[in-house]
């Protein structure tokens, strides 16, 4: 499971657009108290859908 810093270096985008993302449902995320947590393999599933 990433957090929320480690998504934007991982995908080289800004945190407030992975809050964004991840609100909108266009990131799957998880929420675990006021924390978003992501899954690495759905992100390279999302990055290489091959």
């Amino acid at each position: 499971m990433l957090t929320v810093p480690e998504v934007a270096d991982f995908l080289r985008i800004n945190k407030s657009t992975v809050y964004r993302m991840a609100k909108q449902g266009r990131l799957p995320a998880t929420r675990v108290g006021r924390q978003w947590r992501f899954r690495k393999s759905v992100l390279d599933s999302l990055l290489d859908p091959n």
